[in-house]
């Protein structure tokens, strides 16, 4: 005879009955006591009955918590319809509340005070505590066999989707629902959980929730977790059941969603997760605890040795306690009030649900890192993030509404996505867990599955910043000020205290490391496995940034905000720091491409001599007899075929020191990944540090403000401009480039383009600028301009003093990012321009609009007679920016009308079907690693491509223009340089190419008359006859001819055939620099729609037709294009060495010295190891390796130059 029979015949279940119906009327005797030994007695009396019945029940319950039970129901049915009888509940339910009640009695002072003059050998209080953790863990333990019960008769929840399982649920299911929901029972068991022993974990009493003192012989876990398991059947049966369209479903919904929804459970699950909060450190009462119970805790986790069992439970916590909240919320699973928690006052509940998951996700990242219970949690648990995220994230992965992302919970739904990202981040950076056993083995591969967590938060904080940027864009600037809570200062308050700046570097630095790995000769597969994993996250982060528009500067930590305290690193400092690093190291290895070559075309060019004397002296040898010259000749000449081969691939799409790896013996390894693709690298580098840049564009200008308009109308309000993080990268070409050559957060800056504003519509054409010397003028003065766009007026800028809170490290991170900008933007850009097909407005355009945008926006907000403002301009080496942008603008072709395809590179991305590519499940950042190839465009889209490309050109002919007539204009000193550049080179010709190390006069040397084929061939080619153009056109070429020292009489655009010195011109004429100032304040004048009267004598000349436009428009062209062939075969003019402190020094701001640097280790630049020179003090290396590199490279000459620099601003200041 069974157990289970025999209890039933014995007649088990009807004494249960009438005990436990017997229960509340000794609790109310209890209760109402007045004399001590009366209380003792009646509550002792209670107390027993209740352990006897609780445990009686108990072991007739283990009978039916196993899956055979259903398996065998025939034989179960008795048993279980006696034990699970809805009477009988009802029963353990009262008896339960009773209990629980009469436990919190006997825990008051009052109740105490009066039986502490009993003596009794069993004091009231624990022993009521006892009974109540007793009959908790029976009432749990029945309202965790009645849904198990449930689960089991519905079998597999896939089977119940509405392609699947079409049978009526099953009639005992029904039976059990209801008796579940008529007894109260779920809240019944959560109230006396509540009471004694309260939500734990792992026997940790002084970390629960309990509401009387829990005796040290309860199990704490048993009755919480039998709880929250019950929850945890019910996300996924009750999520199935609604969605299934069983027959017979919805009775069953409603019984269990209206017993899931009492209070009482609600209660449970908002105290489980308080006890997380405690467990993770942030709890006040944590720290006064653990002194008490330090050698408790410490013996209950070294015994428990299950970190992964303790992140199990709480991982339950979240699920009962957040998880069915938000499954309610969405409505996929029923929940009687809703499924929420107990109500914050004040609060509205969507606000609250994202504030607790915020609250909780970092919790768990908490946990994770091994804060929290002595930091044991994450030492002794391989555990990963995700364990906790589709219950905490469930909302946001699921697509919360928009108006969501408006509202005062978006700060905290943002903050819980930072939270998870860190987490997911930092598990990746610990690597895979290893077994102690194996600790010696090599590691056998990545973390395949930590790799894919981190993309997927990264994925997710994507499309959370899209959504927030789409928010600000749809309320304004003014429905989001930092007061208001749901505002975009909120927003990024919540997303610093996450620490999502140090998240996304941390996952730059990790995509760039593993990169480096499998990019070096010998790269072990695993490397390359790791790094096509990781090839999405550089792109997927850098959009995170330019949609939320993150601070490069911010507070300095300890300064309190205060007004005029200088800036530290803002919230994407660290990661502008790794970007720049990043840009560098790519620039020196496209820069040694180059030489590399020139190089290569000279050996050539002298094996092709060599060959020709060779097959001279075979001709002679065959006629002496001699047989062996033939064979040398051919060796010459294949070595030569192939160092020309090796120059033409290292100058179209190769970068140099990045090549393929060589292979690796069979032996090693026995298939091999593609390896992540170096032009891809070499395109999200360009895009990344864009973004960076025009991010501290922006922050410079938000502390220069453009200057009040004075010589016109009220601007237009369709010139205002996007607010900070509006995006960078999604306006069109020549809007983008018109909008970083005027926009800034308040207001358009006309004076950077010659008074035009920014359009308000992303598809409007770049603003046409009434010209100087000629084109048709419009009624009000100007020019036509195209749709969309509205001139404002303008005056020139006046340079305003330094803020103070723009500090030495503001300078320094402002310096070292816009010169690897610059030295990146020209070399990529030159190996561009050399493309067979042509440049397309990709991101080598793009950065160099962004960089000389930067030497605009810095020659306008700064002091015009500081040696140190010129030689941080001359640091972003201008000239070569410029003959770069001449490269390309020579190069430019017009498209064909009906074109059959356009490169990829001149289009949107679509995202791949799998989501992991650009649009609308990939980056926002063009040209990035996470962007999917794209498919030749149809020939319908081709002129729309035409068109845009042709936009791009005029932007940059706009900025180029009016970044060189800036230089010419604010300076003495770079005047002359600039001059200097657009006069014909000295007789004895350029120097072909410098290095960074090389001394200042031969750099010099080789600088002067770099742009004069250059620039007159770019102002002269197609793309700067362009509408929109001929204005900055008209006015570069008279730039020119003021350098030739014309004087109006038509003189001629190109170089003088003469060849005479420039060098014998005054360096410091303020004649040049006088004539820039003017045309500049005549074009801005014009702008404005003002006519500022008529152009001195001396410079009318300078706007007229040249020889070469006389001659004829047939030996015009031929002439255009064999300049423009010459230019696009010269190479780079050489790099500058500025003055010491120009770019040398960086006293403050933590980085590798070493340009070619290529360590990302660490969290950020900051956590590396870097060690100061021994000489200057004023440049740090991350090791001895990168130190020599860069004594070799050229600090040995200026090591005591900027030593000596140092020196003498510290008497400075100390006098």
């Amino acid at each position: 005879m069974r157990p289970n029979t025999a209890a039933h015949q014995a007649g088990v279940p009807a004494w249960l009955l009438r005990t436990l119906r017997a229960l509340p009327t000794r609790v109310t005797t209890a209760t109402t006591a007045t004399t001590a030994w009366a209380v003792c007695n009646t509550a002792d009396a209670a107390c027993v009955a209740a352990d006897v019945a609780a445990v009686a029940l108990s072991l007739c319950l283990a009978a039916l918590h196993t899956p055979r039970a259903v398996q065998d129901w025939a034989g179960t049915a008795p048993h279980a319809a006696a034990l699970l009888d809805p009477a009988l509940l009802t029963a353990l339910a009262q008896a339960a509340r009773g209990v629980a009640d009469l436990a919190r009695h006997a825990a008051l002072p009052s109740t105490q005070a009066l039986v502490a003059g009993a003596r009794s050998p069993r004091p009231t209080g624990p022993r009521c505590a006892l009974a109540c953790a007793q009959i908790a863990l029976t009432a749990s333990q029945a309202f965790n066999t009645i849904m198990l019960l449930v689960a089991e008769h519905l079998g597999d929840f896939c089977s119940q989707l509405p392609s699947g399982c079409t049978d009526p649920v099953p009639a005992p299911v029904t039976l059990l629902a209801e008796g579940l929901q008529e007894s109260g029972l779920a809240g019944a068991a959560a109230w006396a959980v509540i009471t004694c022993p309260g939500p734990a974990c792992f026997g940790l009493h002084f970390m629960g929730r309990a509401a009387v003192a829990v005796p040290a012989i309860v199990d704490p876990n048993a009755a919480c977790n039998n709880i929250l398991a019950a929850l945890t059947v019910f996300w996924g049966l009750g999520t199935t059941l609604k969605a299934g369209g069983r027959p017979g479903a919805i009775p069953v919904i409603v019984a269990l969603g209206e017993a899931l929804g009492h209070p009482d459970v609600a209660s449970l699950r908002l105290a489980a997760l308080e006890v997380l909060w405690t467990q993770a450190g942030m709890g006040p009462a944590l720290a006064r605890r653990y002194s008490d119970n330090t050698g408790t805790l410490m013996r209950t986790l070294q015994a428990a040795s299950s970190g992964k069992a303790m992140a199990h439970v709480h991982q339950q916590f979240v699920l009962a306690a957040l998880g069915l909240w938000q499954l309610a919320k969405r409505g996929t699973a029923f929940i009687e009030g809703g499924g929420g928690l107990p109500p914050e006052p004040g609060v509205p509940p969507e606000v609250q649900l994202a504030r607790l998951t915020a609250r909780s996700t970092e919790a768990v990242c908490r946990l994770t890192r091994g804060q929290g219970l002595f930091g044991l949690y994450g030492a002794k648990a391989e555990l990963s993030p995700s364990m906790h995220e589709p219950f905490l994230l469930h909302m946001i992965d699921q697509g919360l509404p928009a108006a969501a992302w408006s509202s005062a919970a978006a700060p905290h739904w943002a903050e819980a996505a930072a939270w998870a990202l860190a987490a997911a981040v930092e598990a990746l950076a610990r690597g895979p867990p290893r077994k102690a056993s194996s600790s010696a083995v090599p590691n056998a591969g990545p973390d395949k599955h930590a790799a894919e967590v981190m993309e997927e938060n990264l994925y997710r904080m994507e499309e959370l910043a899209r959504a927030l940027r789409a928010a600000w864009q749809r309320g304004g600037p003014s429905q989001a000020p930092a007061a208001s809570a749901s505002g975009r200062e909120a927003v990024l308050s919540g997303l610093r205290r996450a620490g999502l700046g140090a998240s996304l570097d941390h996952a730059l630095r990790l995509a760039y490391a593993a990169a480096d790995r499998a990019a070096a000769p010998g790269a072990a597969a695993w490397d390359v496995q790791a790094a096509r994993w990781l090839e999405p996250v550089p792109g997927r982060a850098l959009a995170v940034v330019d949609l939320l528009g993150l601070d490069l500067l911010g507070p300095a930590e300890g300064s309190g905000g205060a007004d005029g305290a200088p800036l530290g690193l803002g919230d994407a400092g660290g990661l502008a720091v790794t970007v720049a690093k990043r840009a560098l190291a790519l620039a020196g290895r496209l820069e040694a491409a180059a030489a590399a070559e020139v190089v290569g075309a000279a050996e050539a060019a002298a094996g092709a001599v060599e060959l020709a004397a060779a097959a001279v002296a075979a001709e002679t040898a065959e006629a002496a007899g001699a047989a062996e010259a033939p064979g040398a000749a051919e060796e010459e000449a294949t070595g030569a075929a192939e160092a020309q081969g090796a120059a033409e691939v290292v100058g179209t799409t190769k970068v140099a020191g990045a090549e393929e790896a060589t292979a690796v013996p069979p032996e090693s390894v026995s298939e091999r990944p593609p390896r992540p693709s170096q032009a891809q690298t070499l395109r999200h580098s360009l895009t990344a540090v864009r973004v960076c840049v025009v991010l501290m564009r922006q922050q410079r200008e938000r502390r220069w403000p453009p200057p009040a308009r004075s010589l016109g109308a009220p601007p237009s309000p369709a010139s205002a401009a996007p607010a900070t993080g509006a995006g960078i990268t999604d306006a069109p070409p020549a809007s983008a480039a018109a909008a970083e050559s005027t926009a800034s957060p308040s207001g358009p800056n006309a004076g950077d383009s010659g008074g035009t504003s920014t359009p308000s519509s992303a598809a409007a054409a770049a603003p046409h600028i009434p010209a100087l010397g000629g084109g048709a003028a419009s009624p009000g003065g100007g020019a036509a301009s195209p749709a969309g766009a509205t001139a404002a007026p303008a005056e020139p800028a006046t340079p305003r003093p330094v803020p103070a809170e723009w500090g030495p490290l503001a300078l320094e991170l402002e310096g070292y990012l816009l010169r690897a900008a610059a030295r990146l933007a020209a070399a990529a850009a030159a190996v561009e321009a050399a493309a067979v097909a042509g440049p397309a407005a990709g991101p080598e355009a793009r950065l160099v609009v962004s960089c000389l945008t930067a030497v605009a926006v810095l020659c306008r907000t700064s002091d015009p007679g500081s040696p140190e403002v010129e030689a941080r301009l001359l640091a972003l080496q201008p000239h070569r920016l410029a003959a770069a942008a001449c490269k390309l603008l020579c190069a430019w072709r017009p498209a064909p009308a009906a074109a059959a395809a356009v490169p990829a590179a001149a289009v949107p991305a679509a995202a791949p079907p799998d989501g992991s590519g650009a649009g609308a499940g990939g980056t926002g950042v063009e040209g990035s690693p996470g962007q999917a190839p794209v498919a030749p465009v149809a020939p319908a889209a081709g002129a729309a491509v035409s068109a845009a490309r042709e936009e791009w050109q005029v932007g940059l002919v706009r900025i180029l223009v009016l970044a060189l007539g800036r230089l010419a204009a604010h300076s003495p000193g770079l005047a002359a340089r600039v001059r200097g550049w657009l006069q014909p080179p000295p007789a004895d010709g350029c120097t072909d190419a410098g290095a960074e190390g090389a001394a200042q006069g031969e750099a010099e040397a080789g600088a002067r008359g770099c742009l004069a084929q250059a620039w007159s061939a770019a102002l002269g080619s197609q793309a700067a006859a362009g509408a929109g153009a001929e204005d900055f056109t008209a006015l570069g070429l008279a730039l020119l001819r003021a350098a030739h020292g014309g004087d109006g009489g038509g003189g001629s655009l190109q170089p003088s055939s003469e060849g005479g010195d420039s060098s014998s011109v005054a360096d410091h004429d303020p004649g040049f620099r006088q004539t820039a100032a003017t045309l500049l304040t005549c074009k801005a004048a014009k702008g404005a729609g003002t006519v500022p009267g008529p152009l001195p004598a001396s410079l009318e000349g300078l706007f007229g037709p040249s020889p070469a436009e006389a001659s004829g428009p047939l030996a015009a062209e031929e002439a255009a294009a064999a300049a423009g062939a010459a230019v696009l075969a010269a190479p780079l003019p050489p790099l500058l060495a500025p003055p010491p402190l120009g770019s040398r020094a960086l006293t403050q701001l933590l980085v590798c010295g070493c340009p070619g640097c290529a360590t990302f280790g660490g969290g950020s630049e900051e956590a590396l190891p870097l060690k100061r020179c021994g000489g200057c003090r004023a440049v740090r290396y991350c090791g001895a390796a990168c130190q020599r590199a860069h004594w070799q490279g050229g600090h040995r000459t200026e090591c005591g130059a900027v030593a000596a620099a140092l020196a003498g601003l510290r008497g400075q200041s100390r006098t």
